[in-house]
């Protein structure tokens, strides 16, 4: 890589062996994707655990009803004996951890993929409970951006951007 400053400003140039380098193969190795799937979970369970949806777009989670009229979840007896920290906010899907716990990633030929792979029925029953809101007394709380024109907030993005082109700056540095 050559860089040349002149009157005009700054001019990079970009040899052909350091192109080379930069094929996709290279940039996206087992490396790269591992650490592009710990980013991302760890940047979408940060912002679960503080009660806001990592995609872009849904605002908080919806509270709890027991929040409004002072009975109900989370201030059954039930769930004060088993789990006593609970509060009612921030609404952060962390009361056994079990559905957090479960989501992740796997590495596949192009990138990664991140979900939930485990296929028993209490898994299922978690998905369609919380990412796709078809329990009747429990609001969408959505986890990750799969409806069609969602995508993560800015800075889960920035994050996994960055581990890119931290990748992309190593090549061109060797």
């Amino acid at each position: 890589m050559a860089v040349t400053i002149n009157r005009r400003g700054l001019k990079i140039t970009i040899d052909l062996p350091t192109l080379e380098r930069l094929n996709p193969d290279n940039v996206m190795n087992n490396e790269t994707k591992d650490r592009l799937g710990n980013t991302a979970l760890t940047a979408i369970k940060s912002r679960v655990t503080n009660g806001l949806s990592p995609v872009e777009g849904v605002p908080r989670f919806p509270g709890y009803k027991s929040t409004r009229d002072g009975s109900g979840y989370p201030r059954t007896a039930a769930i004060r004996e088993k789990f006593p920290a609970k509060k009612t906010r921030p609404v952060n899907l962390t009361l056994s951890g079990e559905f957090l716990s479960l989501l992740t990633y796997r590495v596949d030929q192009l990138g990664i993929t991140i979900g939930w792979f485990d296929r028993r029925q209490r898994t299922r029953d978690l998905i369609a409970t919380h990412q796709e809101g078809r329990h009747p007394h429990v609001p969408r709380r959505q986890i990750l951006p799969l409806d069609e024109g969602n995508r993560f907030v800015a800075s889960i993005r920035r994050s996994i951007k960055n581990v890119v082109l931290e990748r992309i700056t190593r090549i061109i540095n060797s």
